[in-house]
């Protein structure tokens, strides 16, 4: 039961990271400042590499910091980038085209999913979900064997629509909206 715990801690976490940091890119996106800015060269901070980022607005010059990614194409020193930031609170920030940021969000829901996967694998194994799997497989069998089928069909119910709310919710939450007609027509 432990086991199953920390696994369903463990997805929850990495699901709530990717929404998370899409929900901050959709936000600034949506109500930060969208300015133009040149790459006027590479600076060290003490988080490691960053690009310094030039821009003009109404208020003056300006010089930001966007943290260098480890991996994937650099920024061309003298290019032109498109930057979203919020002028409260100059750390939150996004470059357009920046693919490590996209790669985090991939990654936190990809081991979200196969913590999930795992969970569902250890559930399965148990006796419980070994008399579900049963009754799935042949409901007389599994009643002669003295399984209760109705409370395994409730149960199996309560598991398939857990799972259906958990990514009608993400889906929700990376929408940033619901609507009663989400996923109408869909055939599964």
């Amino acid at each position: 039961m432990l086991n199953v715990i920390i696994f369903l801690v463990g997805a929850l976490i990495m699901f709530y990271m990717a929404l998370r940091s899409v929900r901050a890119r959709q936000q600034l996106r949506t109500k930060g400042v969208c300015v133009q800015a040149t790459v006027s060269g590479t600076v060290q901070n003490r988080d490691g590499a960053a690009y310094v980022l030039e821009f003009t607005t109404a208020g003056g010059s300006h010089r930001l910091q966007y943290p260098k990614p480890a991996k994937g194409k650099p920024f061309a020193e003298g290019s032109v980038v498109t930057l979203y930031y919020d002028p409260d609170a100059p750390e939150k920030m996004f470059v357009e085209g920046d693919k490590s940021v996209l790669g985090a969000e991939l990654l936190y829901a990809g081991i979200g999913v196969a913590l999930l996967i795992c969970l569902l694998y250890l559930f399965f194994g148990t006796e419980l979900g070994c008399a579900i799997r049963a009754t799935g497989a042949n409901a007389a069998m599994s009643r002669a064997q003295g399984i209760n089928i109705d409370r395994m069909k409730v149960i199996g119910l309560a598991l398939s629509n857990g799972v259906v709310a958990l990514s009608g919710g993400l889906m929700a939450q990376y929408q940033g909206f619901a609507d009663i007609n989400m996923g109408r027509g869909a055939i599964v």
